[in-house]
């Protein structure tokens, strides 16, 4: 058992499509929120289901933190793919990904936060802007 700092967390998206019957019929989508529920608490964490995170694209999205670490994972919807996590997870979600790697991903900026990179600068910007218009 991880002491409490160091034990995963687990957040599983049941949004607007991740966890849906309509965009992912084929899933058991509660037998694999109890799989990643019960490596949780193996690893001493707990599990949570969330309301959309965002990168619907890549549903279903699994975020593990642990401590001040954000694991995103996305399309984890093959009974394979959740065990693999769960294992991952168990294990105090720490180490090599391994075939998880490919689920990997960096935790998406949300669009009012994107800015144009300091450097530009507004007068780069209204180049950009200009040129588009020709």
């Amino acid at each position: 058992m991880g002491q409490r700092g160091n034990a995963p967390s687990v957040l599983v998206c049941r949004g607007c499509c991740c966890g849906t019957e309509r965009k992912h019929p084929d899933v058991d989508h509660d037998a694999h929120r109890e799989r990643l529920r019960e490596a949780a608490e193996r690893a001493g964490g707990r599990i949570r289901t969330v309301d959309c995170v965002g990168p619907c694209e890549r549903s279903n999205v699994v975020i593990v933190r642990r401590g001040t670490e954000r694991h995103w994972f996305g399309e984890v919807n093959h009974d394979d793919e959740v065990e693999r996590l769960g294992e991952w997870i168990a294990a105090g979600a720490s180490g090599p990904l391994g075939e998880l790697a490919r689920h990997h991903f960096p935790k998406p900026v949300p669009p009012a936060e994107r800015r144009l990179r300091p450097e530009w600068g507004p007068e780069l910007a209204a180049r950009c802007v200009e040129q588009l218009a020709d």
